[in-house]
């Protein structure tokens, strides 16, 4: 089982004039959803890599309508999520206007081995959390060399905390807001062929596995998948030369023939 230690870009800014914890921020984006009927499509997807590291990806879409509610309270939405992923050292950030009028933003993170996998992933889940809501939660990345298997598991979660009834909304309300709002997906793709997964929805290419979060409740998520053999680079190389010498030789030999 590999862990993480390095640290993620903080999702901080809540607006222009003040710098608040990660947590504020999330219960600012729960809040927009659940008190002005907004909408928010949420995809966490984890692309691993034959050795066991890969790419962690978050993205986040909503409607023009979270993004003007936004605009009200003097907020430019996912800017400042943005610009401090911009300045962390693996990570990055891109940030558009949909054409509907509302945000897209799109943050990866890339790691060199399950390790690494792990932190970046472990770090993300922490970047979510905040009082009202917890979307990913005890992630790991496990390489089993001897058996040629790679896994992935964890809980994402749109389970609302005790904290949400701060925004003055009861919980069985939010949940049903929630479920018109929110549309939240795992996505693991894997190196090789999936052996097994839990309950997710394997797709066409049989390496890659999908989970939809329904609103209000936890989804634990595990998938195993083949660990390809990878020729080293080198060799590759040394093996092109050879399937190219042997084809001068013989094209040699059928003009002297």
């Amino acid at each position: 089982m590999a862990t993480g230690t390095s640290r993620s870009p903080r999702f901080v800014m809540l607006d222009k004039h003040k710098v608040m914890h990660h947590g504020a921020y999330v219960a600012l984006v729960v809040g927009l959803l659940l008190l002005s009927g907004c909408r928010l499509g949420a995809e966490v997807a984890v692309d691993v890599d034959a050795d066991g590291g890969g790419r962690v990806t978050l993205t986040l879409v909503t409607d023009g309508e979270i993004a003007a509610q936004a605009a009200e309270a003097d907020l430019a939405l996912f800017d400042d999520v943005a610009g401090v992923a911009g300045e962390a050292e693996r990570w990055s950030a891109e940030l558009a206007d949909t054409e509907e009028g509302g945000r897209w933003l799109e943050l990866t993170g890339r790691a060199r081995d399950a390790e690494a996998l792990a932190g970046l992933l472990d770090d993300l889940a922490e970047g979510l959390a905040g009082p009202e809501l917890r979307p990913l939660e005890d992630v790991t990345v496990e390489v089993d060399e001897e058996a040629g298997q790679l896994t992935v598991s964890g809980v994402a979660s749109t389970a609302l905390g005790e904290a949400v009834a701060d925004l003055g909304v009861d919980r069985d309300e939010a949940v049903a807001e929630l479920d018109d709002a929110l549309r939240y997906t795992v996505v693991v793709r894997m190196p090789g062929e999936v052996l097994e997964h839990d309950d997710g929805t394997l797709e066409a290419d049989e390496r890659s596995v999908r989970w939809e979060v329904p609103a209000g409740e936890e989804v634990a998520f595990a998938v195993t998948g083949e660990q390809p053999t990878e020729l080293p680079l080198a060799l590759l190389a040394a093996l092109a030369a050879v399937a190219g010498l042997a084809a001068l030789a013989l094209a040699w030999r059928l003009r002297r023939s």
